[in-house]
């Protein structure tokens, strides 16, 4: 007979909590990775938190009894760890997008073509991305609006789904500019 999480931890069954930390890993970090940017270290170190969380939690018999399934409850805490962490690391992306439009395309291009021609291989990369994209990469690095402004301006949910959008956006320009 399967035990239920709870049980497991009541029971400080060492054996069947490895198997239950084991079986949902892959699936965690497959989870994590479609829905946050961020490195794998991250990742399991959030999923290794939410599982001790969540074990506390249990073992210490703190809150409510868990109504939805453990695995559920345990993605729900991963989700608020993950967006704690995105926050804390915000400002350590925006300099690392900045540092990947210098380092990533513009030595590919000063290596070409002299300044004059270098503008103009850009602005005429930009207008073939299209209106949003060209406003979200200029309002981010020419302007130097941050994520929260640029997803106001642009009528985006959140400064994330900006974020994601600019990064799109970065692909199709390096693409364009290795053409």
């Amino acid at each position: 007979m399967n035990k239920s999480f709870e049980e497991i931890v009541k029971d400080d069954d060492r054996l069947a909590l490895n198997a239950f930390y084991s079986s949902q890993r892959d699936s965690f970090v497959k989870w994590a990775n479609s829905r946050y940017e961020c490195d794998s270290a991250t990742i399991l170190d959030v999923y290794q938190d939410s599982i001790i969380f969540l074990y506390n939690k249990i073992k210490n018999g703190e809150g409510k009894p868990i109504k939805s399934t453990a695995e559920a409850y345990l993605f729900g805490i991963a989700k608020h760890l993950m967006y704690k962490s995105n926050v804390n690391s915000r400002k350590v992306d925006y300099v690392e997008d900045a540092f990947t439009f210098q380092e990533e395309i513009a030595p590919a291009i000063l290596t070409k073509i002299n300044n004059d021609e270098r503008s103009e291989m850009i602005k005429s990369a930009l207008l073939k991305l299209g209106t949003k994209c060209r406003q979200i990469i200029e309002y981010f690095y020419y302007d130097k609006f941050d994520m929260d402004s640029i997803a106001i301006r642009l009528g985006y949910d959140n400064p994330k789904v900006a974020k994601a959008r600019k990064n799109q956006c970065m692909k199709k320009l390096k693409e364009i500019m290795k053409a």
